[in-house]
């Protein structure tokens, strides 16, 4: 009788054991849960997007239909209110890349493409958008113009790279060819310097951090999970860590030593997390459906609003949010 008593106290235990190793896999395989804020005034892919310290401003793209804007779409955080602007002067562009300037009160605009018939013409313009009397001045021209141009600043310069050109419609699709090209704007002297060509050429996204300027992913035809980084006082790259998987069409945004990508092509409900002193990445599941989206951090939260879902071609309008703390909780929990 006690042997049988050992075998069903021991059954109850592997029991016990098997239902807190499941219930551990499956926390670890939690999903991040957004929370929806509300929506954009406008419906919008393929805009350009930025933030300041308590704002968020998505430039341009294309609204329902494909109908391109000529809008700022401005969030307020301290109202939790979206402003609908529009800017006659700002065109009719899609793919234009933005990077807000906090001593210039503005945003820097760079690179697109405006739809004309079965072409796309590219956009050569640097521009200045204050966001005061929403007035633009010129600040020169591309040598390499692209559309989907990456833009990263590091004190008064702004780095430019990658990107790619539509140069027509080829049986319903668009031949593209991809830029490989790095140049610099000096926002003292107005002097464009173009530096040693990027290893890959491909649509990219990346930013600045210390000396470093990251590129990370991105697309030449197909998704891409390498990882770049140049040396901005030597001039030199180097190939780091790739990422967990290839990832592009993402919105980015910094935070600490971390890239934070949210959706993108064939990955519309992840979000990878890369850490710039480990090289490691981190992959989340999300209740989001994202690609060609915007994403920016407000006060201790990931807000991640427009895009287009999979499966869909259209604008979107959600905009949702994470607080900062849920998505460190995972990746301390992933490093267990």
């Amino acid at each position: 009788m006690s042997g049988v008593v050992r075998i069903s106290l021991l059954m109850r235990v592997a029991f016990v054991l098997i239902t807190l190793s499941c219930s551990f896999l499956a926390l670890g395989q939690a999903k991040l849960e957004f929370e929806k804020v509300g929506s954009m005034p406008r419906e919008a892919i393929r805009f350009g997007y930025s933030q300041s310290q308590d704002e968020i401003y998505a430039v341009g793209g294309g609204g329902p239909s494909q109908k391109v804007l000529s809008h700022l779409q401005l969030y307020i955080s301290n109202l939790g209110e979206w402003l609908d602007l529009p800017i006659k002067e700002l065109g009719l562009f899609l793919e234009q890349s933005a990077v807000y300037l906090p001593d210039y009160q503005g945003l820097f605009l760079a690179g697109g493409v405006k739809p004309d018939g079965n072409d796309l013409i590219l956009i050569n313009d640097i521009r200045l958008l204050y966001k005061g009397d929403l007035k633009i001045d010129s600040l020169g021209q591309l040598p390499f113009p692209a559309k989907n141009l990456g833009l990263a600043v590091q004190d008064k310069r702004v780095f430019m790279f990658g990107g790619s050109t539509a140069v027509n419609k080829v049986k319903g699709s668009w031949n593209y060819e991809f830029s490989n090209k790095l140049m610099v704007y000096n926002l003292e002297n107005g002097h464009l310097h173009v530096y040693p060509d990027m290893p890959e050429a491909k649509n990219t996204q990346g930013g600045i951090m210390g000396k470093y300027l990251y590129l990370l992913g991105g697309y030449n035809g197909q998704s891409l999970n390498s990882v770049w980084r140049f040396n901005t006082l030597d001039e030199t790259w180097e190939s780091l860590k790739p990422l967990k998987r290839p990832f592009s069409a993402f919105a980015l945004v910094l935070y600490q030593q971390y890239f934070v990508m949210v959706g993108g092509f064939g990955q519309e409900n992840k979000l990878m997390v890369y850490d710039t002193q480990t090289q490691k990445s981190y992959l989340f599941k999300t209740n989001l459906s994202a690609r060609f989206s915007g994403a920016s951090i407000l006060s201790d939260e990931l807000h991640v609003y427009g895009g287009t879902k999979r499966g869909h071609y259209r604008g979107y309008s959600a905009h949702h949010k994470l607080p900062l703390s849920t998505l460190l909780l995972a990746i301390n929990k992933n490093d267990e």
